[in-house]
């Protein structure tokens, strides 16, 4: 705005500030001055202002605004006031003088002259100065003082965050009155009301008028808040109230707030429901595991869960139904309340719901049977006993036991169905080890009626007493040996035989133990498991079931062989030196005898009477887990073989490769049969088999087969088309007629079995073995079935074979075919001879370049030579015509694309080449023929083949003119790009011609 000019006169009458008319000069300068003094010395701002005009200045307001007296003076008072405040300011500066009622008091923000910003708390007056109102100002700078509120509303709304966002609830009491001064949004949350709500509350009204110890809820309330505001923090266990009525537990921390002399005291309020609900779950159990620990037997043990169940949940029915041995269906064991009629009812192992709730493990609930009866376990006179029921499965370490029904009056909860959830997997438990005790116990029943009987007859002998209990501590012995054999049986052969000659020297105490079994593959025993410390020395000794030695005596007899002194038996066939005495037992399946337990010891006469009763009853356990693992073995081996099998279907079904499928069909041979090594010997067309494949070989002997058929075993086995066997090659070596592979390999076992497919012996699958191998009817069954997926494979592959080879066949003869052709027009043109297979070449090199598929340059390559094939058709005195055509001949010789398409067209061989031949004279801009294709309606392959047409054609000589120079056909070439020929096209070919020379 614009400034009043200022005269000197006028800023040495600025302080004039009142006008005094009963003072005389000297008293008027001598107050002015005093007034300059005091202004000067005060801390603050102060000014006199007339309009936008100052008329003094005090030191301070220098200080403050860092402009000298004499630039304020000479400034507006509105530029010493910050933009965010400017127009307020002055709005209500000029509006006081005018004699408006304006507030006289606020807090603006101004600019010093180096351009900071500070705070003014300002105070204006209206004044009568010179006649005319004015102001007169203070200003007190309190900038700091704001920059403490900034920071201090930022740690309110930080802590404001922190309380919001605390994971407990936190209200702040009144530690006098014990009201809630303050509560964050956690605090309504859990109390179910707005935060503000709570407010003026008192918080023993919170909850139940008395805590669940008996103490009145204001009472306790008032008295912990004073222990915390006397005594300090203090922690303890409260119950709540939410506003839906429901009790809920909190653990709440009193902790008086520091710079309040112990007025507020905050309060962290924490929901422990589900530490509660965990609380009971863990006493439920306790009570529950109790009550079982007790019950010893399942007739003792399920009247404890249904009194648990009928305490805990107030149930007004139990079922417990176990499954029957036959696993086909359940037995309702026992049944109390409304359903105590239902004892020993069955219920179908099939049934919807209880295959449910054993497959999925859940509960099954039905809270409202009246109105959705389930008719699938009970009969509807049965459901109608209860109005909600409920069932649990009943299953301990994967194994299925039973289930668990329960019936009430009233729907179950979640906390009655998390109860009965915990009822269920402890009585799981209980009942399987009720079991399992009730199984141990009739063993234990079983040893000690042997015990008794020991007794019986040995009781009226008093030396017998060590005796007796020399043969208790035996049982317990044998008791311990069945107990470790029940607990690790393992499905593996081998580490379930380890285990067993472990147990019996851990029980039974001697020097060695050896677990001897029948191969039934040959005569030969053997010993699968030692173990002592001289097994080693013991495992060297070889055993055959015809031959001499305890074993083969025990194994031959089944009986148990018992030999006080081994150097006195004459059938003993040494293998440790420090042997005296030897034990052999049995194991016998039914009366089938399947090994021996071999027990040596350094001791003559080690072994009693009794250790043979109590190892003969140790050797019928070991019997059967051993033939367990032997099944279980079987099994596996035989989905093994299934799945080779499937596998090696599935890569004839997906592959025509021979030597991948030969390569599949060897690693089942090797892997399957358990030989070691294979070979197929394939038929030749001169009736010869020889090596293709082979696996397992240790030198390449095998490659050398070159076997006519009818020769040597494999030879046989093609001319007879059946199985060969050779127990014993080396017994056979002549008929066998391959001396250096028996040498370098040492087989032994030698199976030949032919290929045959579709009725042709395609070849010959040999099977080796360096030792005796013998064949079951499985092994043999494999053995043909992979001979009958190989023969499969390879007429398969040969019959692709052949068929590639007539498809190359027909190839050869269309192209003889076309060469001919091109020949014959070549013949009729004598000037172009040449010429089609120069722009064939060129073509292939240049489509190339534009990355054109590999199945699409066979077309071009038959397109090319086609090209001009419907030229044919054009008559000779025109094709030959040494000068110009007219426009008629020219029309005729226009037509020959035409030709060429009528030509082709009709041969499907042919059809996809049908491109060049057709549209090789059609132009990029549309000006071309037969057709007048524009741009890249034209294809590609005629695209590319008209550049290279054009191309051979202008450097070779013809009747009307003579060959172009290189260069000239270049630049013509690159003149007709974007008419005559596509750019992407040209530029490709000129790089090409380039990069090639």
């Amino acid at each position: 705005m614009a400034k009043d000019s200022k005269t000197p006169s006028d800023q040495e009458n600025a302080i004039d500030l009142f006008s005094l008319p009963t003072s005389s000069f000297s008293d008027l300068a001598a107050e002015n001055e005093l007034f300059r003094i005091l202004a000067d010395s005060t801390a603050a701002s102060v000014f006199i202002m007339q309009g936008s005009r100052m008329y003094f200045i005090n030191a301070y307001a220098e200080k403050m605004t860092g402009f000298s007296r004499e630039e304020l003076l000479d400034m507006d008072f509105w530029e010493v006031i910050h933009p965010d405040h400017r127009e307020m300011v002055k709005e209500r500066g000029l509006a006081r003088q005018q004699g408006e009622d304006i507030p006289n008091r606020y807090q603006v923000k101004i600019l010093t002259a180096g351009g900071e910003t500070r705070w003014m708390d300002y105070t204006a007056t209206v004044i009568e100065f010179r006649g005319s109102p004015g102001v007169l100002g203070t200003a007190f700078d309190i900038t700091e003082k704001m920059a403490a509120e900034e920071a201090l509303r930022n740690s309110e709304a930080q802590l404001r965050a922190l309380i919001e966002h605390a994971p407990e609830a936190i209200v702040v009491l009144d530690a006098e009155s014990g009201v809630i001064t303050s509560a964050s949004g956690n605090a309504g949350n859990l109390f179910g009301v707005a935060a503000e709500d709570l407010v003026g509350v008192h918080p023993g009204t919170l909850g139940p008028r008395q805590q669940p110890d008996g103490e009145d809820s204001n009472t306790a309330a008032v008295k912990r808040i004073k222990a915390a505001r006397e005594e300090g923090p203090i922690t303890f266990e409260w119950t709540h109230r939410n506003a839906e009525g429901e009790n809920i537990p909190c653990e709440i921390r009193l902790v008086p707030l520091p710079d309040t002399d112990n007025k507020l005291i905050r309060a962290s309020i924490t929901n422990i429901s589900e530490r509660y609900k965990k609380y009971n779950e863990l006493e439920v159990i306790a009570s529950v595991s109790n009550a079982l620990r007790q019950a010893t037997t399942r007739a003792a043990m399920f009247p404890v869960i249904a009194q648990q169940l009928e305490t805990l949940i107030n149930v007004t029915g139990t079922t417990i139904n176990t499954l029957h041995p036959s696993e086909a269906h359940f037995v309702v064991e026992f049944a109390n309340l409304i359903w105590e009629d239902q004892v020993k009812l069955t219920v179908p192992a099939s049934n919807e719901i209880v295959d449910y709730v054993l497959s999925s493990g859940e509960t099954y609930v039905n809270n409202d049977v009246q109105d959705n009866k389930e008719q699938r376990f009970m009969n509807a006179e049965t459901l109608q006993r209860a109005n909600a029921v409920a069932c649990a499965p009943l299953s301990a370490q994967g194994e299925i036991l039973g289930t668990l029904w329960v019936g009430r009056d009233n729907a179950f909860t979640e906390e009655n169905l998390q109860y009965l959830k915990v009822i269920s997997n402890i009585a799981a438990t209980a009942l399987q080890r009720t079991t399992l005790h009730e199984k141990t116990r009739a063993l234990f029943t079983e040893s000690q009626t042997y015990a008794k009987e020991l007794e019986e007859k040995l009781a009226e002998l008093e030396e017998a007493k060590e005796a007796i209990a020399s043969r208790n501590l035996e049982l317990a012995r044998l008791y311990r040996a069945f107990g470790n054999l029940v607990s690790t049986a393992t499905p593996q052969l081998n580490s379930l035989a380890q285990n067993i000659v472990e147990t019996v020297l851990q029980e039974f105490g001697q020097s060695n133990c050896s677990l001897i079994m029948i191969d039934p593959s040959q005569s030969k025993l053997q010993r699968i498991a030692a173990s002592g410390p001289y097994s080693e020395e013991v495992s060297q000794g070889k055993l055959y079931i015809d031959g001499a030695g305890i074993v083969p005596r025990a194994i031959r007899t089944g009986e148990i062989v018992n030999v006080p002194n081994v150097t006195l038996d004459s059938n003993y066939v040494p293998n440790w030196e420090a042997a005296r005495s030897e034990m052999a037992i049995p194991l016998k399946l039914g009366s089938t005898v399947i090994g021996a337990i071999d027990v040596q010891s350094a001791e003559v006469n080690a072994f009693s009477q009794e250790d043979q009763r109590l190892m003969s009853l140790f050797a019928e356990r070991a019997a059967l887990a051993i033939e367990n693992a032997r099944l279980f073995g079987e099994a596996h081996r035989r989905l093994d073989q299934l799945q080779g099998q499937r596998d090696l279907g599935m890569a004839i079904n997906a592959s025509l490769d021979l030597r991948l499928i030969l390569n599949m069909l060897l690693n089942q041979a090797t892997s399957q049969l358990k030989a070691h090594a294979a070979a197929v010997l394939l038929n030749d067309e001169s009736q010869m088999l020889r090596y293709s494949a082979g696996r397992g070989f240790q030198s390449r002997a095998i490659e050398e087969t070159n076997i006519p058929i009818g020769n040597n075993h494999a030879g046989r086995a093609a001319l007879e088309r059946r199985l060969i066997h050779v127990p014993n090659l080396q017994e056979t070596g002549a008929e066998f007629m391959r001396p250096r592979l028996l040498s370098e390999e040492g087989f032994e076992t030698y199976f030949a079995i032919p290929l045959i497919a579709k009725g042709q012996v395609m070849g010959v699958l040999e099977i080796f073995h360096r030792g005796h191998l013998q064949a079951d009817v499985e092994w043999l069954g494999f053995l043909e079935t992979l001979a009958s997926q190989a023969a499969t494979a390879i007429y398969n592959a040969d019959l692709f074979d052949n068929l590639q080879s007539a498809k190359l066949e027909l190839e050869v003869a269309y192209g003889a075919t076309l060469e001919g052709w091109v020949r014959a027009l070549d013949m009729r043109d004598h000037e172009t001879e040449g010429h089609t297979q120069r722009v064939t070449e060129m073509t292939l090199r240049l489509a190339n370049v534009m990355k054109v598929s590999p199945e699409e340059m066979t077309h071009i390559s038959r397109g090319a030579l086609l090209h001009d094939i419907g030229k044919m058709a054009i008559p000779d005195e025109i094709l030959r015509k040494p000068g110009k055509l007219t426009d008629k001949e020219w029309e005729l010789m226009r037509m020959h694309p035409v030709y060429a398409y009528e030509l082709i067209k009709p041969i499907a061989y042919l059809e996809a080449a049908i491109d060049i031949p057709y549209c090789h004279h059609e132009k990029w801009d549309g000006s071309g023929y037969p057709t007048g294709l524009k741009g890249e309606q034209i294809p590609l392959a005629a695209r590319i083949f008209a550049i290279v047409d054009v191309w051979d054609a202008l450097r070779s000589d013809r009747p009307y003119r003579k060959a172009w120079p290189e260069d000239k056909v270049l630049e013509y070439i690159r003149e007709q790009s974007g008419e005559h020929f596509d750019p992407k096209v040209v530029e490709a070919f000129l790089t090409h011609l380039h990069n090639s020379q």
